[in-house]
């Protein structure tokens, strides 16, 4: 009934005491009157028990068969005007709240009242008196079935439950564990006890069954021709077996002659490789010398260039340096010339002047004779 994964130590939420409770008083009550049927007849009401419990939920059945059944307060309760305890309701609470932690008090309730269906008003007050719970005033409407339960000391299921204490705190959660011995506790612990001998009558008599059988076949000698069969078979395949392993052996030795002529080629082809990778880091040596060398003519070169380029500057310049003193020369070679022509010129006025002062002081001499 409850689910393997679930740890002993963990709290238990209403939905999941609902649906263990309602299945074990299904499957495992011998007495109707004790019984919660889950079935589509008692859900298959006109309204749902619970608002927040709707057809879709996973467990409705079991929740809506706890609201129908009266233990748990829901619409159905008001509808009908009397509440789980039998006094009238006025509840307008009707949600089950499904994934709340299941609290002391309804854990107690819920299985009291299906543990006590009929116990009276005149019970709860008779057994009151002698009931020594500390917070049992506290417990919102406390059922005559827990005085019932509490008068019966440690045969008691609170007392099974929680163990030997005074102050049950009504609001308190409880675990896994204390929701399974809740559960087996009460008049399912003979139901379960009962069943735990009835699975083990069941057992005890499949193995005295199984021995029979065995002796009977020992008897008639079955198990020894069978065994005598299964032998020889077993002998007829660990023949094949060998003689299959020493065609594989002679396959496998082929195999490995081969693979070693292969080894011995790849072996040829490495030293090749290596001869080959070997000749090709010379010629690389090679190549990177020559690189350099053309590096440095390179430069070399780049070098006789700027020099050449230098000189043609240099050429340059002094081809210009000369133009200049050519034009220069030419300018003076011409203003020369015109001196010269001058100066000529001059000259031949001079000599003029001279000749005609010569006639004259010659003319001016002869009177004087």
């Amino acid at each position: 009934i409850i689910e393997n994964d679930a740890s002993s130590g963990d709290f238990c939420t209403r939905r999941e005491f609902a649906r263990w409770f309602v299945k074990l008083c299904s499957k495992l009550e011998r007495k109707r009157m004790h019984r919660i049927i889950p079935n589509l007849i008692t859900s298959g009401s006109f309204e749902s028990a619970f608002d927040d419990v709707d057809f879709d939920d996973p467990d409705f059945l079991y929740i809506q068969s706890l609201g129908e059944s009266g233990i748990v307060p829901s619409k159905l309760s008001s509808f009908f005007g009397t509440s789980a305890n039998g006094s009238q309701s006025a509840n307008t609470n009707s949600n089950f709240l499904p994934e709340s932690y299941l609290s002391r008090f309804d854990l107690v309730n819920w299985k009291l009242l299906v543990e006590y269906p009929f116990a009276s008003e005149l019970d709860q007050k008779m057994l009151s008196k002698n009931v020594h719970t500390l917070d049992l005033s506290a417990w919102p409407d406390v059922t005559a079935s827990v005085f019932v339960d509490l008068f019966g000391g440690d045969h008691s299921i609170v007392s099974k439950v929680f163990g030997n204490t005074r102050r049950l705190q009504h609001h308190k959660p409880v675990t896994k564990a204390q929701a399974a011995a809740a559960l087996t506790s009460g008049r399912m612990e003979e139901v379960v006890r009962d069943e735990l001998n009835r699975l083990e009558a069941e057992n005890q008599s499949r193995l005295s069954a199984m021995g029979e059988m065995m002796e009977e076949l020992i008897n008639r000698g079955d198990i020894k021709q069978y065994w005598e069969v299964k032998i020889k078979k077993e002998q007829d395949r660990g023949f094949e077996v060998e003689k299959h392993l020493q065609d594989v052996l002679h396959e496998l030795a082929n195999e490995r002659t081969d693979q070693e002529k292969e080894i011995a080629d790849l072996l040829k082809e490495k030293s090749a490789l290596e001869r080959q990778n070997q000749e090709l880091v010379c010629l690389r040596s090679e190549v990177d010398g020559m690189y350099d060398r053309l590096a440095t003519e390179s430069l070399e070169v780049m070098a006789d260039e700027e020099n050449l380029e230098k000189l043609s500057s240099d050429m340059s310049s002094k081809h210009q340096a000369v133009t200049e003193a050519k034009s220069y020369l030419e300018a003076e070679k011409e203003a020369l010339t015109m001196l010269r022509s001058w100066v000529e010129q001059e000259a031949a006025r001079v000599h003029e002047r001279a000749e005609v002062l010569e006639r004259a002081v010659r003319r001016w001499r002869v009177p004087a004779d």
